[in-house]
């Protein structure tokens, strides 16, 4: 009876040792990155791909670009934090906190060092030969945490005012003409030479530099212009536009368009 009780006691012993150190295996399972030819060095330091390094260790990294500043938020858990990022000076800043980064074939590089002040809740350690990292949780559901950083705070970028429509006036209707390649590269009464790929066209006596409106009262699209001629000087004609104004009001083949006049100025 003895025996059996001296047995029964010490496997109780042996079967708490085992889940002792079952949970203790468990907590110290490290997350292990060998991808050691991703691993760059320059001068004394050794830098380390931060999004590829802090995944394996289920930390997610993004990047925020549509704020007021950018930023690298990591998160874990139900926490985020930020690092600045000042493309400028190369640096990562949190709070006081400020880490050197290198960007090398277009990834964000971090030193060795930054992962091991970044990171809670685990060991880092290397292998100095190979260059791979071992991250080690400390709990036992092996969740890796962050510490020494700013929490993440949303900065959505101000609201740019709108800009208004410029403001046109009816100037006058008539008829639309247009002008192109036997004209081309002649000099325009402004002093310009005419450039048939361009918007512009010629009015009886609206200032040069003049931006015009016109619309094709046809179909009714529209082109902004400006006036470098002087012309048409046929009756009931208003304007006479270059080959490309007349190409986006759809009048090449007609020549001739029943057309708005609105100056915008």
């Amino acid at each position: 009876m003895k025996k059996t009780i001296q047995s029964i006691i010490a496997g109780l012993a042996m079967g708490a040792f085992l889940l002792t150190n079952a949970g203790a295996a468990q907590a110290a399972q490290p997350f292990i990155w060998d991808k050691v030819d991703q691993v760059q060095k320059s001068g004394d330091l050794t830098y380390y791909p931060v999004r590829s390094v802090l995944e394996l260790a289920g930390i997610q990294v993004k990047w925020v670009a549509d704020e007021t500043r950018t930023k690298l938020v990591l998160s874990t858990g139900d926490q985020s934090y930020q690092l600045i990022v000042n493309p400028e000076s190369k640096t990562l800043s949190s709070g006081d906190r400020v880490f050197g980064y290198d960007n090398i074939n277009g990834s964000l590089m971090v030193p060795l060092h930054f992962l091991m002040d970044v990171i809670d809740q685990a060991a880092v350690s290397v292998n100095r030969q190979s260059g791979a990292i071992a991250i080690t949780p400390s709990s036992e559901n092996g969740q890796v945490g962050l510490r020494s950083l700013e929490v993440y705070v949303p900065e959505p970028k101000p609201v740019e005012p709108m800009v208004e429509a410029p403001k046109t006036s009816y100037y006058e209707s008539g008829q639309a003409t247009w002008y192109g390649a036997a004209l081309h590269g002649n000099y325009t009464a402004s002093g310009e030479r005419f450039n048939m790929y361009d918007l512009t066209a010629a009015h009886k006596t609206l200032p040069f530099g003049t931006r015009v409106k016109v619309t094709n009262l046809n179909n009714g699209t529209a082109v902004v212009v400006r006036i470098t001629d002087r012309g048409p000087f046929a009756p009931g004609r208003v304007i006479d536009l270059s080959m490309a104004a007349a190409q986006q009001l759809g009048m090449i083949s007609s020549g001739v368009a029943p057309v708005n006049l609105e100056i915008i100025g």
